[in-house]
């Protein structure tokens, strides 16, 4: 498989509803509604929004992850079980498995278990300084899971019952830090990488 890196600025944004009812409205001002913690949501900044198939949004926020069904929001930090409060990206699989990347690794979400024990499964990289900042989780079109953090490129190997993270070397020189910022796929076999290279003194 080959990969192409590039990089890629990460966002920030705050939640903006924006209902676009026709195309004759595109010189008017749109109605914005703007959802904040007042509103339930546990912080005001956020990292990512993500629909499910069960027709709730999630939010990647800087204190927890936040479900969303239109009315309410559900949160989940680390009084539930949540491995570290920022929480940076959702990833739901296509076999129907929800992965968080959070700042202290990745963790595998079984948002119907009945107690914070075993809602949150947590896996870290090892041996890499800064790598269990989880920066970004993407699912191939193999069903690959491939793992952006703070230091390094990843994927997630399924070894037996359980789950491990594989480091992957992108070329990068020893000494050198390996920022990944963003996952895309671009036709079946061609995998974006977007990154930032910091260096390190000896």
């Amino acid at each position: 498989m080959d990969y192409d890196i590039r990089a890629v600025k990460r966002a920030i944004v705050i939640f903006v509803l924006v209902p676009i009812s026709c195309a004759q409205q595109r010189a008017k001002q749109l109605p914005v509604r703007t959802y904040t913690t007042a509103d339930g949501l546990p912080r005001d900044r956020v990292f990512k929004i993500v629909p499910d198939p069960r027709g709730f949004l999630w939010f990647c926020t800087y204190d927890g992850l936040s479900r969303f069904d239109g009315y309410e929001f559900v949160n989940y930090s680390v009084a539930q079980g949540l491995p570290h409060r920022v929480v940076f990206d959702l990833l739901i699989t296509r076999g129907g498995d929800y992965w968080v990347a959070t700042s202290a690794g990745v963790a595998r979400f079984n948002p119907h278990a009945s107690t914070s024990e075993a809602k949150f499964k947590t896996y870290l990289p090892t041996g890499r300084p800064d790598a269990e900042v989880i920066t970004d989780l993407y699912e191939d079109s193999s069903a690959t899971i491939w793992v952006g953090t703070g230091n390094g490129f990843h994927k997630l190997r399924q070894n037996g019952r359980d789950w491990q993270l594989e480091y992957v070397s992108l070329g990068e020189n020893t000494g050198e830090q390996l920022d990944i910022t963003r996952l895309v796929e671009d036709s079946p076999g061609v995998l974006w990488i977007g990154t930032e290279q910091l260096h390190h003194g000896c």
